[in-house]
């Protein structure tokens, strides 16, 4: 008998994350990278072909080749919550219609609860990520190399126009910057003045945007940006 094995991983190859990085905030839709939060499970699952080969007077050889695919659980850190649902998704450059085919998702609401797979097997690690929105596989096929693909997902953030608009208006995403207690300047509400003029104005025009802040960036930069974009200024008021 004539036995070969493919040299076995014993961990995961980590390529997807960054440690450090802000929370991203988002409006209306865009497309995410995914951001590795948390790990485990790594598990080799070994795959054994045999062949066997006649020789004369009986004789023989068989040959049995074993090679190993792995597969692990994670979770993948998309942002700011709560968001309204995940659409598609891409793993490398194929795209799938449907997170569900991969992935459970988390929508980032505060009374969010614990993803069922920690709290079963590893209920020290296991956190309700409130207000964090992601999405976990329990069981993901890593392939041969034991190494995570590159994941992207097309978030749809709690903020937009609706009635068939993904993007925002820019008079909601500046009050949500303003206003928002979770992750806004807590801005005196009395402080804004009359937004509807604008609104109206964005509206009217079919100005609607989908921004994200994947980094650090001052909130008075972001807003006069948005303001720009839409065709505004920001002003102060006695």
């Amino acid at each position: 008998t004539i036995v070969n094995e493919q040299q076995r991983l014993l961990g995961f190859k980590v390529q997807a994350s960054a440690f450090g990085l802000p929370i991203p905030i988002g409006w209306g839709r865009n497309r995410i990278p995914g951001n590795l939060m948390w790990y485990g499970d790594f598990t080799p699952v070994a795959h054994t072909t045999s062949e066997s080969s006649g020789g004369k007077g009986g004789g023989g050889t068989t040959r049995r080749d074993t090679t190993y695919t792995y597969r692990a659980a994670f979770m993948l850190l998309l942002g700011e919550g709560p968001i309204t649902s995940v659409g598609a998704m891409w793993v490398n450059k194929n795209r799938y219609p449907s997170v569900s085919a991969l992935f459970s998702t988390f929508l980032g609401s505060y009374s969010q609860v614990e993803w069922s797979h920690l709290s079963t097997n590893h209920p020290n690690e296991s956190l309700t990520y409130r207000g964090i929105a992601y999405v976990a596989a329990e069981v993901y096929d890593l392939g041969t190399s034991g190494s995570l693909p590159n994941h992207t997902f097309e978030v749809n953030w709690g903020i937009q126009q609706g009635g068939g608009i993904a993007g925002a208006n820019p008079k909601d995403i500046v009050n949500d910057v303003l206003v928002n207690a979770h992750y806004g300047v807590t801005f005196p509400v009395s402080s804004i003045g009359d937004l509807t003029q604008w609104s109206n104005y964005c509206v009217a025009n079919g100005v609607f945007l989908s921004p994200a802040i994947m980094g650090q960036r001052p909130a008075a930069e972001f807003i006069e940006h948005i303001a720009e974009l839409s065709g505004a200024g920001i002003v102060y008021s006695e």
